[in-house]
């Protein structure tokens, strides 16, 4: 099928972030899908924690964007991570 992009292979946040061409950004704001507006962050912790964003520095077009999201307590121990691939 002409025009679509898929990824394929095994769902690690941590290798996204390790092989980001140009490195990544992270940021506590709300970013959005493929760097527009519109959050797709869970909702926010309530138990007194933050959320950090990651996403990459560069990407192409949306298929090669990704968001991971990080929460933390409020003594620094990640508590639960989200992850957001983009698509075609």
């Amino acid at each position: 099928m002409l025009g679509y992009a898929q990824r394929g292979g095994g769902a690690s946040p941590l290798n996204l972030i390790r092989t980001a061409d140009g490195g990544v950004r992270a940021t506590t704001a709300s970013v959005g899908f493929c760097g527009r507006d519109g959050a797709l962050s869970s909702t926010p912790p309530t138990d007194g924690g933050i959320r950090f964003g990651i996403v990459p520095r560069n990407y192409d077009d949306c298929t090669n964007w990704w968001q991971i999201d990080l929460y933390a307590n409020d003594v620094g121990q990640i508590t639960s991570v989200d992850m957001f691939l983009g698509g075609p």
